[in-house]
């Protein structure tokens, strides 16, 4: 990931993926790429720029581990753009700052649109901090589809299931 981003860090969402992707590495480059992206979101913050704050929620939360500061952009990117990015950066904000009732208007999308994501699902059953690399608790699709977030369809009859019996 970091060989495709590495030339392309004037985009501010690439050269947040770009971070994320040398932390997750270990590459000794995301200090600078950390500092770069502090300097840009503050600019942005200056001019009154709100387009990326679901991008500086994630910033705040994975690179700089501000989970406060993450659940109020997220927040903020909640009320005007809601896409399941958007819900997903909510969810873990909110469980991060051991706030999960904070992403309440989340679930009521959720259950409201008939959203069906396993990685949205697992968050909203999730009481406690979000990484990246957190073990999901195995009663966590239970859980999230007795809230009536997640709804499992029948398997499919034929072959394939009469075989496996």
């Amino acid at each position: 990931m970091v060989a495709l981003l590495q030339d392309r860090t004037r985009i501010d969402p690439l050269l947040l993926r770009l971070a994320l992707a040398e932390q997750a590495s270990g590459d000794p480059r995301e200090a600078g790429h950390v500092a770069d992206l502090a300097a840009r979101f503050e600019t942005s913050q200056l001019r009154g720029d709100t387009v990326h704050r679901r991008e500086e929620a994630r910033f705040a939360l994975h690179l700089q581990h501000q989970a406060d500061r993450a659940l109020g952009l997220a927040r903020a990117n909640w009320d005007v753009q809601r896409e399941p990015a958007d819900a997903r950066i909510l969810l873990e904000a909110a469980n991060a700052a051991g706030q999960p009732a904070s992403a309440e208007p989340v679930r009521a999308w959720m259950r409201d649109n008939g959203v069906e994501d396993t990685t949205l699902s697992a968050l909203v059953a999730r009481d406690g901090p979000a990484t990246p690399d957190a073990q999901r608790r195995p009663a966590d699709h239970a859980e999230a589809q007795a809230a009536g977030i997640v709804r499992t369809a029948p398997a499919p009859a034929g072959p394939a299931t009469e075989s496996a019996r």
